[in-house]
């Protein structure tokens, strides 16, 4: 019987455990990155229009659409008047050898009063 399989296990084990503890703490820093974000949004965001929200606007639209507004909107909350989009992924323009290429892009949408 070989004296080192022991250790083996507890070695992979260590490691096991390392690598969940690992991905359960970034998951845990990226949401809480991204809450810190999105709050810094909206923060940045003035009230340009002067229009806020109310529940009163959505009484006719259908169930499901009044729950998710009532979910992510607060009462007289302004209008967003800025946003900043980033997105990315893989397009392909050409057929092979050219494959994939990876695309990252940034968009900008802001309300600007008139005049």
């Amino acid at each position: 019987m070989n004296t080192h399989s022991p250790k083996i296990y507890v070695i992979i084990g260590v490691v096991v455990f390392v690598s969940i503890t690992t991905l359960i703490i970034g998951d845990g820093m990226i949401k809480s990155e991204l809450n810190r974000d999105i709050e810094k949004l909206f923060a940045d965001s003035k009230n340009i229009s002067g229009n806020v929200y109310t529940s009163n606007q959505i009484k006719d639209l259908p169930l499901p659409v009044q729950r998710y507004f009532k979910y992510s909107l607060k009462e007289n909350q302004p209008y967003v008047s800025y946003a900043r989009l980033q997105h990315g992924g893989e397009f392909k323009a050409r057929k092979a050898p050219f494959g994939c290429k990876s695309v990252v892009a940034l968009a900008k949408h802001w309300v600007v009063p008139i005049g």
